[in-house]
């Protein structure tokens, strides 16, 4: 009987709770550390904790930019559908948090992390920033 299992060389990276997807490959043809559903979740994260790092350096808070936009621009947006929301554990942000650290991608870490608290609180700015970005 031929077994189906990947090697554990190509199986996905993460390391909070067992993937045994297979790793995604990159556009030059060698492998991220990830299968495609954690590389998306990861780059979701990412991209919400770049957001906000660029509001906090810029020192405009949700009001300022609210007063800034004009109201054309706000009507004439398309709606975009919003298909589905993902969902983040403290496991996923945690895990997140330190692949971004080894591999040296922030500037800065935010010394508010907690890594041993089960939940995550966020701000009413992450949850605007998220609902942003999705």
């Amino acid at each position: 009987m031929a077994s189906t299992a990947t090697s554990p060389d190509l199986q996905c990276q993460y390391t909070y709770k067992p993937c045994f997807n297979p790793r995604s490959t990159k556009k030059n043809g060698s492998l991220h550390s990830f299968c495609e559903y954690h590389r998306k979740k990861a780059n979701a994260i990412q991209k919400a904790h770049a957001t906000k790092k660029r509001l906090r350096e810029s020192g405009l808070t949700d009001d300022h930019r609210e007063v800034a936009a004009p109201s054309i621009f706000i009507a004439s947006q398309p709606a975009r559908p919003r298909l589905s929301t993902p969902s983040f554990d403290s496991n996923d942000v945690r895990f997140l948090h330190e692949w971004l650290v080894q591999h040296d991608t922030l500037d800065e870490v935010d010394s508010n992390y907690i890594g041993a608290t089960d939940e995550i609180e966020l701000t009413p700015e992450d949850y605007a920033i998220l609902r942003d970005l999705f």
